[in-house]
């Protein structure tokens, strides 16, 4: 009727299109961080353990056992 009449006129010029532009970019960007938010939280976590898991190490052994554990971290990381 006549409301969806006067919303489409007030979307028809540019400051409507920026504010259409601006709501497909907000759900652009939650889409994307729905989609990557899992997997980095994961990758973080994964690389919070292993620098844990070096300063141990280091504090167990000092450079010496930091360096031995760093090749046990890199094989880890690689698969």
């Amino acid at each position: 009727g006549a409301a969806q009449q006067t919303a489409e006129i007030m979307q028809d010029n540019l400051k409507g299109r920026i504010e259409q532009l601006g709501g497909a970019l907000e759900t652009l960007g939650i889409q994307f961080y729905e989609s990557v938010d899992t997997p980095l939280k994961t990758i973080v976590e994964n690389a919070t353990g292993m620098v844990e898991q070096l300063s141990k190490a280091f504090e167990k052994d000092g450079l010496s056992g930091l360096v031995e554990e760093f090749g046990d971290v890199l094989s880890q990381a690689a698969v």
